[in-house]
């Protein structure tokens, strides 16, 4: 029988940009996983996944519903991702996953499983446990002995420094700090900490967007990679004041064509942009901003 006292969706605890890594064993590091945030849950035997807002997203990771149909009753929060053959997340493999249809995510799942880590329990065989210590939960996560394509995030206190180094030896996204008393409360949290390891690059403007009123205008950026502009992402962010009215007198000289039904305007690639961003080196933009702009026709 469904379990009556299983809570609805529970909107996750947010992490808070940290400055400096903190020390100590009540502090709790973990590798941060560069996939998409998602809710695991098992009640009555049948398991089902949702989105960091809530949409169910069952059919897009069959291979997470199959391994979590053997786990107990639980509820559990962790991050969704699809590893590159090197072993590390590779979040542009991620994006094609997202919204794929039940048919071709049965095919892309046999190609590359998607993979669902665990770094927190909210609720485990009818007993709500978000009030319990993140130290405490984090041993009942140990207990329910997951495995195959549920798995937990190893957890290392008082090695915030060691973990985010690691991060930026192995190209990951960073390091997540949390206070190992910490209760689970939905919403952002200055006892969850995140460090990021960002990385600036070269790209060249391709296409931009101008913003209405009160909003930014948002380009479209390629990297080259084996003698072609590659598209790489979008970025808003980082323009000092007077620099984006500058940009949009290039810009607007340099289109392509009229504006199509998407709103985007393509353009000869002649403005370079330093953006930095965190994530894989040769993936897809990850919190991108704008260091630096030039005015550099891109030449082969």
């Amino acid at each position: 029988m469904l379990d009556r006292a299983v809570p609805g969706f529970i909107h996750p605890m947010l992490l808070s940009r940290g400055d400096t890594p903190p020390t100590g064993s009540d502090w709790l590091a973990q590798i941060k996983i560069d996939g998409a945030r998602g809710q695991l849950r098992v009640v009555d035997g049948v398991p089902s996944l949702r989105t960091r807002h809530g949409r169910r997203c069952d059919g897009e990771f069959p291979e997470i519903i199959s391994a979590a149909a053997e786990l107990p009753s639980m509820i559990v929060d962790g991050e969704i991702a699809v590893l590159a053959d090197d072993g590390a997340p590779d979040f542009t493999a991620l994006r094609r996953r997202l919204g794929r249809s039940p048919a071709g995510s049965r095919v892309a799942a046999a190609a590359r499983p998607a993979m669902f880590f665990a770094f927190d329990v909210l609720w485990v065989n009818g007993t709500d446990v978000r009030d319990r210590p993140l130290v405490v939960r984090l041993e009942v996560l140990e207990s329910l002995n997951l495995g195959g394509t549920v798995v937990a995030v190893d957890t290392f206190p008082g090695k915030a420094s060691e973990v985010l180094e690691f991060a930026r030896e192995h190209d990951l996204e960073g390091c997540a700090v949390k206070k190992a008393n910490s209760r689970y409360r939905s919403g952002r949290s200055s006892t969850w900490l995140k460090f990021k390891v960002r990385r600036p690059d070269r790209y060249w403007v391709t296409a931009w967007m101008p913003g209405g009123p009160g909003e930014l205008d948002r380009y479209w950026v390629g990297r080259v990679i084996d003698g072609s502009l590659r598209p790489t992402g979008e970025v808003a962010f980082g323009l000092k004041p007077g620099q984006a009215t500058a940009l949009r007198r290039v810009l607007h000289t340099a289109s392509l064509e009229s504006r199509g039904r998407n709103g985007l305007i393509p353009v000869v690639p002649v403005v370079a942009m330093t953006v930095e961003s965190h994530g894989r080196t040769g993936g897809w933009l990850r919190d991108p901003i704008i260091t630096d702009i030039a005015i550099e026709p891109l030449t082969w």
